[in-house]
């Protein structure tokens, strides 16, 4: 940076700050997120939530059984969703075989 004086041209030094710097840091996870999901097709409600339960239960006792604390696994979702065919240009309620 230069200014002029009216006595005589003054320089001044340029003010640098010069850094550099690296960083690593290397860790083990110890938190892992699994989905996992049932579906179950039944034309009686009542016995598709007790098939989808039963499965549910396998599914926590295999993962209990891996070392998997038991309140560490969580219900995110759930729900129910009636099934439809179109016959005929018509939405009829699809009823699928029983089990």
């Amino acid at each position: 940076m230069y200014y002029q004086s009216p006595y005589r041209t003054v320089k001044s030094k340029p003010k640098i700050i010069k850094v550099a710097g690296e960083g690593k840091i290397s860790i083990e996870p110890d938190i892992a997120e699994i989905r996992l999901g049932v579906s179950t097709e039944n034309s009686a409600l009542a016995k598709a939530q007790e098939e989808n339960a039963r499965a549910i239960s396998d599914i926590k006792k295999a993962l209990t059984t891996a070392g998997i604390p038991e309140n560490e696994i969580k219900t995110a979702d759930y729900s129910i969703h009636p099934q439809y065919d179109y016959v005929e240009g018509r939405q009829v309620f699809k009823l699928t075989r029983n089990k």
